[in-house]
């Protein structure tokens, strides 16, 4: 890739952290470069943009799990795939919508982005998963095999979750929006210890 495409890269993720080309792109420089963890990283938040159901979702997930595999020096196994019984750090949310915040407008696959982010520091999720209005009301469990970014849920103690209706389609909130309120909940080192935590939709941005 040459100095010209990767200074493009930068600028268009400067302009918007959340362009899922510009991730997509820039997750394929850092894997050139052997930088695997950069490489999941941006890979991670460019699939969370597109969504799992996407076209482009097999082929992230492809490159992610190859990545880890260099990472850990492992065979081409996906850490994501892990059985959360596996892992250290776990958050259980309950995640609904208020009636009053459906619109006919409103497609099934409108994305709901739910995210676990530091109490203290960045506003950037350590974990997050994307689901589909049509999936709430749901229960989920938020874990460090989520991770989006260097650092993961594991080794915290409290962190601040959040869920949000994204009528944009964009990770990041916009205008139009709706989410819930921000709650503080402890991180669980056993799945079945973790507490519910209930997160309704049920404000407009």
């Amino acid at each position: 890739m040459s100095a010209r495409v990767k200074e493009l890269l930068a600028s268009a993720l400067r302009l918007d952290p959340q362009q899922y080309l510009a991730l997509s792109m820039s997750g394929m420089q850092a894997f050139s470069e052997a930088d695997y963890s950069k490489a999941i990283r941006h890979w991670r938040s460019a699939l969370l943009a597109y969504g799992e159901n996407s076209p482009q979702a097999a082929s992230l997930n492809a490159g992610i799990q190859t990545a880890e595999a260099r990472l850990t020096g492992q065979p081409n196994q996906s850490l994501t795939s892990e059985n959360d019984s596996q892992t250290t750090a776990h958050i259980r949310l309950r995640v609904s919508i208020d009636p009053s915040q459906r619109l006919a407008s409103d497609s099934p696959d409108t994305p709901v982005f739910v995210f676990a982010r530091s109490v203290t520091g960045s506003r950037m999720p350590l974990a997050a998963k994307r689901l589909r209005l049509s999936d709430l009301p749901t229960e989920i469990l938020l874990t460090e095999n989520d991770k989006m970014a260097a650092q993961s849920i594991a080794g915290q103690s409290q962190l601040i979750v959040g869920a949000r209706l994204a009528r944009s389609g964009q990770p990041v909130a916009e205008t139009g929006d709706s989410q819930s309120q921000e709650a503080i909940t402890a991180v669980a080192a056993v799945a079945d210890n973790a507490v519910v935590v209930e997160l309704v939709i049920n404000q407009r941005k």
